[in-house]
């Protein structure tokens, strides 16, 4: 089986911080997608997430607040590769 060598700069982690815990995004490598379902009980308008990447990368924007009805947030990753 010949499976898809990951790149090193990549998102490895997608979290937002809730009252009882976290959210996790659902990251999909192939598509360059990260999919967050939020409850409805949570009432959030705003999320701060908290983003990991592989070692060696960065990410090219700040990390500021997203509006939960904002489909299309984009982060750059660099790194050596």
């Amino acid at each position: 089986m010949n499976l898809p060598e990951l790149q090193n700069s990549r998102i490895t982690e997608y979290k937002i911080p809730v009252s009882d815990g976290v959210i996790t995004g659902v990251i999909d490598e192939a598509d360059k997608t990260i999919t967050v379902y939020i409850p409805f009980y949570y009432q959030l308008d705003v999320i701060d997430p908290q983003i990991k990447v592989s070692e060696g990368a960065k990410i090219s924007e700040e990390i500021l607040p997203v509006d939960v009805m904002s489909t299309n947030v984009t982060y750059t990753v660099t790194g050596a590769d």
